[in-house]
């Protein structure tokens, strides 16, 4: 995992489990699957409905 200033650098991102599985070793932090979006809820994060909403 990827270190910085001494933190663990982790994305959580709007998909399932087995879709993020085939990208976990693609990059140096770990992919978090929030398919239900219950951190998104948790910490008031709005969810992209589109590819647009995601970018912005």
């Amino acid at each position: 995992m990827l270190k910085l200033l001494g933190y663990d650098l982790k994305f959580v991102l709007q998909d399932e489990v087995k879709t993020l599985a085939a990208h976990k070793n693609e990059y140096p932090f770990e992919l978090i699957a929030d398919g239900d979006c219950i951190l998104y809820d948790r910490y008031n994060i709005f969810e992209a409905h589109d590819m647009i909403e995601m970018i912005a």
